[in-house]
């Protein structure tokens, strides 16, 4: 697609969609107190040696990006990457197999998308969630303002497994959503 583009030479600007996973995966982040921003980027040779869940995932968005950036760079295009973390919302497709499953798991009572969320707080601190509608909104905003550059890290909330929980539990009491995780 971006080869497409530069010989194009009429596209302003490119919007990447990449992942949270491509931020947030760093040996040095146990713990608390660490602070991540638009500059970090998941440890590439530590995920390889370590092979935690997902860690093909989270290389492919590092190297995807940089890879984008740096095609980006050549050709003179302008390039914008928004890093969603967990998203929720309506699911964009009757068969979905990305956060979306992990975050129902509550309701499904699917214990492996449970492990999933358990797995992000125990990496990161916390459960990180944006609704669908926000990011969709962030994607325009960034499309569209001329000052906006480099990467954006899209969350709404930091949340734990628990609360969230608690939270699915008041709100939705039908489903009987078990809180003593």
């Amino acid at each position: 697609m971006m080869r497409s583009i530069a010989k194009a030479g009429t596209v302003k600007r490119v919007v990447l969609t990449s992942s949270a996973a491509g931020v947030y995966i760093r040996p040095e982040l146990q713990g608390d107190g660490h602070v991540l921003d638009e500059g970090s980027w998941s440890d590439v040779e530590h995920l390889r040696a370590e092979k935690p869940p997902t860690w093909g995932y989270c290389v492919s968005k590092v190297l995807l990006e940089k890879a984008a950036y740096r095609f980006a760079a050549e050709h003179g295009i302008s390039l914008v990457t928004v890093c969603p973390v967990s998203t929720v919302g309506a699911a964009p497709a009757p068969i979905v197999s990305t956060s979306v499953p992990a975050c129902l798991s509550f309701l499904s009572g699917d214990e492996a998308g449970l492990g999933a969320l358990k797995g992000i707080e125990k990496t990161s601190g916390s459960v990180q969630l944006v609704h669908v509608d926000d990011l969709c909104r962030a994607e325009l905003f960034v499309a569209e303002e001329d000052a906006a550059a480099g990467r954006y890290i899209c969350c709404a909330v930091n949340t734990t497994v628990v609360e969230l929980a608690r939270f699915l539990a008041r709100t939705y009491p039908q489903y009987s959503v078990k809180t003593n995780l």
